[in-house]
């Protein structure tokens, strides 16, 4: 994962779930996490962390929840990329759509 942002406004904290759909702010404290990601944009304004490879196996969405910042009233991010790559010989499925009611 490759973020960029700075000053007050950069996360220092972002968690991430792994295919879960319609999380809400209030859900957060009580859903499993599956890696949270501790950031330190005060020296830098890009950085680059190591995601679990075992933990981000057959992934269809991604939440991401900056949890804070560094004291701003809002949060900031410039840039945010995920990487991963198709494994081979595992399905690919396409994205769902909007919930039916």
């Amino acid at each position: 994962m490759r973020l960029a942002a700075s000053g007050e406004e950069a996360p220092t904290t972002v968690k991430l779930f792994v295919n879960r759909q319609n999380v809400a702010f209030d859900d957060v404290e009580s859903l499993p996490v599956t890696q949270e990601v501790p950031l330190n944009l005060e020296s830098e304004s890009e950085v680059v962390a190591d995601l679990s490879a075992v933990k981000f196996r057959n992934v269809h969405n991604v939440v991401i929840f900056v949890e804070d910042n560094g004291g701003a009233d809002a949060t900031a991010v410039r840039c945010l990329e995920l990487f991963g790559a198709r494994v081979r010989g595992e399905n690919s499925y396409p994205a769902p759509g909007p919930a039916k009611q």
